[in-house]
């Protein structure tokens, strides 16, 4: 699991530089490549999400064993790359704030999250993204 984590990550900072060279438009992104029409990379732990609020931001203390994506063209839009079970990463928009966990649940190897409200701490969603579905929304 470890090199597929260190994998993701090198694939993605490859992407990225390569955006920034050549025209967005010729190298797909990330976000792309594993959150669009169902793609599925089972050898990989993620999740992906789509701010409708704003960028979520986070600090690096929030990262353990995990790595966040966003996407080039849209950075509301954002992959989260968790490494092994015990991984978690910690992101936050202006309303919310968003725990993803490296846990996987089967049959399907989805990722759990849980969305909580700034104003009152409470659980607004507790729910699970898996790979052939559409990226969670944070409104």
């Amino acid at each position: 699991m470890r090199n597929s984590f260190f994998l993701v990550s090198t694939i993605a900072l490859v992407a990225l530089m390569h955006i920034r060279i050549v025209d967005a438009a010729a190298v797909p992104s990330i976000w792309s490549i594993f959150c669009k029409n169902g793609a599925k990379h089972p050898a990989t732990r993620y999740a992906c999400f789509e701010s409708q609020e704003g960028k979520a931001n986070y600090r690096s203390e929030d990262l353990h064993d995990a790595a966040v994506v966003y996407n080039p063209s849209n950075p509301n839009q954002f992959l989260v790359v968790l490494e092994e079970d015990q991984a978690s990463a910690t992101l936050t928009t202006p309303q919310y704030t968003l725990k993803v966990y490296g846990y996987l649940q089967e049959p399907d190897n989805c990722i759990n999250f849980e969305l909580f409200s700034h104003n009152d701490q409470l659980t607004v969603e507790s729910s699970a993204y898996c790979q052939s579905y559409p990226a969670p929304q944070i409104i």
